[in-house]
């Protein structure tokens, strides 16, 4: 996870960088939307799934990145600087 690169595509809705982040991982579809779930409480994203990633605040959007990355449960996980525009809640 990169502070200023995405891994997100900018004009889709962000459940829809996850849902192919799945697929590119080939995460089994039950422990996809589980994951999912857990990361969607935890960062609460609710609200913005459906808005397109271009239209995210930054801390949305490294809300996004951060899940994104988690998403298929990596054995490594590099961060950078992957708390610009969080809020302390997040």
């Amino acid at each position: 996870v990169f502070g200023q690169r995405s891994q997100l595509w900018w004009d889709l809705p962000l459940a829809e960088s996850f849902a192919l982040h799945g697929a590119i991982h080939r995460v089994p579809a039950a422990r996809h939307r589980e994951r999912l779930d857990e990361c969607v409480e935890l960062l609460d994203m609710a609200a913005f799934l459906s808005t397109p990633v271009r239209q995210l605040s930054v801390g949305q959007r490294m809300r996004g990145e951060v899940t994104a990355a988690l998403l298929h449960s990596p054995e490594l996980l590099v961060l950078d600087e992957p708390t610009i525009g969080l809020d302390l809640a997040s």
